[in-house]
């Protein structure tokens, strides 16, 4: 019997769902658990194993189309058997469904999805524009009349292709318009391709500068007391457990226990309601190359600065090795990115929140400052901390005293380890 295959759940922190590749053709038998398809998220590239074993009858979206999780994407079943009234289910669905991502469309129909004795769906023109939520979107934003367009997708169902490609009839670009600079291929060091795991990242954080008002709050943490604990602490860190200990354990303890004590920071928005979690769950950028990748460590508050450090350091060795997983990735709920990787003289600046989340922290390199303490003028090692928040959720003074929070466990390490 014939079965509509879905999307897998992925998690609240997986956005930008995008099919890479199918590895089955239409037509072609298909086990349960062997590999069905590629997408690319904006954290990681994974393949989707199939859920039934079969015949793939048919797909809905085809490679590079945009989608979320738990929608249908395919029918696997005996071939043959007639599936015209889950493909009518399935159509009936995705028209009612209004998804922020913007090229979720059914794909035309082509010579890989119409089964053998089968014909492709005609168009019939009954005078009603029919569409998603979606491509109506689209429409309005752009000014388009879609009973102007030409339908072409199944049904006579306007899709997004079709909403462009009237754009640009309707519009053609005139000679001269557009200028550019001829750049010979001798003056290119490299093209480097926006897409991938680039493009998926970029989006993302688009997404976030637009929909989300950013604000940030600096401090100036005294790092005298945490200087010397570290100094106490990282020979028997690496002599005896093979751990090197930097300044981000510390900074990850801080901010699970400030979340603690100010938890509005660690939220969510989801649709009318602010979603303030119980636990903090630090996700910690970690670059390879020039793309940036954040693994979570869980529950650092519940976790020893060893149980930290030994974890920072093995999440970054997956990053560097390509051997992070889902697991990896999912369920942060506030983010560490760390510019002290790098010598400036000023330490970072506004960073871009991960959402959903509503704060990323930017430290800054520990550096000796000179600084006035008590009418005098010392010199100090100091680290610059930039708070970033959703303003929309963490207004000033929770924000504020997030800061203080942090800057305060920071500034008496002892209470990062007593816990």
């Amino acid at each position: 019997m014939a079965k509509i295959i879905k999307m897998p759940v992925l998690g609240i922190a997986i956005a930008n769902i995008s099919i890479n590749e199918w590895f089955i053709e239409v037509g072609n038998k298909v086990s349960q658990g062997q590999p069905l398809l590629e997408v690319q998220t904006d954290k990681i590239t994974m393949e989707v194993p199939s859920e039934e074993s079969g015949s793939l009858l048919k797909i809905f979206f085809d490679k590079d189309s945009q989608l979320t999780d738990g929608v249908p994407i395919a029918i696997i079943g005996e071939p043959g058997e007639n599936i015209d009234s889950l493909v009518a289910q399935v159509h009936n669905q995705l028209r009612g469904l209004d998804l922020p991502q913007p090229e979720l469309e059914s794909p035309e129909p082509s010579q890989t999805d119409v089964l053998p004795g089968s014909e492709p769906e005609p168009v019939k023109p009954t005078g009603e524009v029919l569409a998603t939520p979606l491509v109506r979107r689209i429409a309005r934003e752009r000014g388009v009349d879609l009973s102007k367009v030409t339908p072409t997708g199944p049904g006579g169902r306007i899709s997004k292709k079709d909403v462009l490609a009237h754009l640009e009839t309707a519009q053609p670009i005139q000679p001269g318009s557009i200028k550019e600079d001829p750049v010979s291929e001798d003056e290119i060091l490299e093209i480097i391709p926006f897409s991938g795991t680039r493009k998926v990242i970029a989006d993302n954080m688009v997404r976030s500068v637009q929909t989300t008002p950013h604000y940030t709050i600096d401090a100036e943490v005294d790092c005298t007391q945490l200087v010397i604990l570290r100094d106490k602490l990282k020979n028997d860190f690496k002599n005896i457990h093979g751990v090197d200990l930097t300044y981000v354990p510390f900074v990850v303890k801080a901010m699970a226990m400030a979340v603690h004590d100010v938890p509005l920071v660690n939220a969510t928005i989801r649709e009318d309601k602010i979603l303030v979690q119980k636990v903090a769950h630090v996700g910690v950028a970690v670059a390879k190359g020039d793309l940036l990748y954040v693994p979570v460590i869980r529950q650092p508050i519940n976790k020893t600065l060893l149980q930290i450090a030994r974890e920072t350091m093995e999440l970054a060795t997956l990053v560097r090795e390509d051997q992070l997983t889902l697991d990896h990735l999912l369920g942060s709920t506030i983010t560490l990115t760390n510019m002290g990787i790098v010598d400036l003289g000023s330490d970072g600046g506004t960073s871009v929140i991960n959402p959903p989340e509503v704060a990323v922290i930017c430290m800054g390199r520990v550096r000796d400052r000179v600084v006035p303490v008590d009418g005098e003028i010392v010199i100090q090692p100091s680290m610059r901390l930039l708070f970033t928040y959703d303003h929309r959720v963490v207004m000033g003074i929770p924000g504020a005293k997030f800061a203080e929070k942090m800057k305060a466990y920071l500034e008496h390490p002892e209470l990062l380890i007593a816990s």
